[in-house]
């Protein structure tokens, strides 16, 4: 069968080395890995970062001073409005 080797076959297989490599330059001692899994970052909400001051921007449109005429792009062409929070 194809697969990996059974575990009575394994004693047989001899693991390739590097030409060179010595080793690490002591023995291990660690018993568990802490994995962290981080692709981005929390989402504001999450983050308990309050900010007063939105809530005076609130449904008020971006100025045009920020835009600077910048064209709109496929993702914002069909949006009727410009809201900054």
């Amino acid at each position: 069968m194809h697969g990996a080797p059974s575990a009575q076959n394994n004693s047989n297989i001899e693991i390739p080395r590097v030409p060179g490599a010595i080793g690490p330059h002591f023995a291990p001692k660690a018993k568990h890995v802490i994995y962290l899994h981080m692709v981005g970052g929390p989402p504001q909400q999450d983050m308990y970062d309050y900010k007063p001051v939105m809530d005076d921007w609130y449904d008020k449109e971006l100025p045009e001073s920020i835009r600077n005429g910048q064209r709109l792009t496929t993702m914002t062409s069909g949006q009727k409005r410009f809201p900054i929070a």
